[in-house]
């Protein structure tokens, strides 16, 4: 009886365990007040039942002040009744979204926390929360939708067994906080959620878009627009720069960089790619694309934003050009991106001869794939190069650079002069 066995199940003969038992004896009590705390239960169960009744009567009439009173009720009466934590669960839940429904906020978060006290493994109760702090201005109300959030699609993808309509249901709790989603996703880019980020905004069956050829970078946007699952939000707070910072072992950086894209379409700040104030926007972009394996994020700066294209000799805080970069981020599987990256590079004319506060020049870095060193020690040995470079520097007026580059220009003359 300790572990809710049942003590007036028949046998064959119609008999219960007591008509076996001495009457007087210990066990014959037991068993007897056993039977009784049975009936009992079963009596406050069959109340509990016609009270949770009535309170839906009540609110789908939209009495929810009686309602109210009948799921409070059931759940007063429940702390009478063994295993039915279940019950009492949703019962707290269904007088959150009542106390929802009548203003009551704070009485609606407090039921919601006893809902998760009783099941935390229940997203429904998060969402209810989430929904009550939300309407008091409460900062965590992200927090909770985005734990929500998590929960879904976690049990979603662990959900082999579960039909269409049991993951569209779920699905649709979701879809439910479209309103709020802009500060969940920006909650999980912050978190570097990117499972949860994948399965909401690209959808779980994402293909990588740049798998496919595409003319120029406005097909290759459309593309990933057409083929996310969810495209109607603001991402205007949305801070970039975890994606940058994404850890490159990571296999889901593969598809950060359609993910980054999407997100400044949708208003992300390009500043906010940036992770640090040492850093800029196009050396994010740079270490994004090697990371991807693909130039389309570096493409769409270029092409898109003229300003970008116009401080050619753009350098860090430490000197270091956005050809340093590719030269100290690309490993030797990355020479085919780095060296795609390098010539687009060169055909907006940025400058590759600067030095950085080492004194290096991009081919000094020892690391260089030999591609993108051979690309770029034939710039810096071409006179005409060299030259063409100076005069930019010098309408930039990087006087110091332009001297540089100009006395490095006048020794190759020289030098080719003499071999010749």
């Amino acid at each position: 009886m300790k572990y809710g066995a049942s003590v007036n199940i028949r046998d064959a003969s119609g008999k219960q365990p007591i008509d076996y038992v001495e009457p007087g004896t210990r066990i014959y009590d037991d068993l007897r007040n056993g039977a009784n705390s049975y009936k009992r239960e079963q009596m406050l169960r069959t109340r509990m039942d016609y009270m949770t009744k009535k309170a839906d009567t009540d609110e789908q009439q939209r009495h929810y002040e009686s309602s109210l009173k009948w799921f409070e009720n059931a759940i007063a009466l429940a702390e009478d009744i063994t295993d039915v934590s279940q019950e009492v669960d949703i019962l707290h839940r269904r007088c959150a979204g009542i106390n929802f429904l009548l203003g009551k906020y704070d009485d609606a978060i407090r039921s919601a926390e006893a809902s998760i006290a009783l099941n935390a493994s229940q997203y429904k109760g998060y969402i209810e929360k989430g929904l009550a702090q939300n309407k008091l201005h409460m900062s965590d109300a992200t927090k909770t939708f985005s734990h929500a959030v998590l929960m879904i699609t976690t049990c979603m993808k662990q959900s082999f067994g579960e039909t269409r309509e049991d993951l569209t249901r779920k699905m649709k709790f979701v879809d439910d906080l479209r309103c709020y989603m802009s500060r969940v996703i920006e909650e999980l880019v912050r978190s570097s959620s990117w499972n949860i980020v994948k399965i909401i905004v690209m959808g779980e069956g994402y293909v990588q878009v740049k798998s496919r050829p595409h003319k120029n970078v406005k097909e290759f946007i459309q593309t990933i627009s057409t083929n996310v699952h969810f495209t109607e939000f603001s991402a205007v707070s949305i801070d970039l720069a975890p994606i940058v910072m994404a850890p490159r072992s990571d296999p889901k950086s593969a598809w950060l960089d359609e993910l980054a894209l999407l997100l400044i379409v949708k208003g992300a700040s390009l500043e906010s790619m940036a992770p640090s104030s040492n850093d800029t926007t196009l050396h994010a972009a740079v270490r994004l694309c090697v990371k991807s394996g693909s130039s389309w994020v570096l493409k769409y700066l270029l092409e898109n934003h003229e300003d970008m294209t116009e401080i050619r000799g753009i350098q860090d805080r430490s000197g270091r050009t956005l050809y340093h970069t590719i030269c100290e981020t690309c490993g030797a599987k990355d020479a085919e991106t780095g060296l795609e990256l390098t010539n687009l590079l060169l055909h907006y004319k940025f400058d590759h001869a600067l030095e950085d506060k080492r004194n290096r020049t991009p081919t000094d870095i020892r690391t260089t794939p030999k591609p993108i060193y051979d690309l770029l020690k034939q710039k810096l040995t071409d006179p005409k190069c060299m030259e063409e470079c100076a005069r930019r520097q010098l309408q930039m007026f990087n006087y110091q650079a332009a001297i540089w580059t100009f006395t490095q220009t006048i020794d190759l003359v020289e030098a080719k002069s003499s071999a010749g």
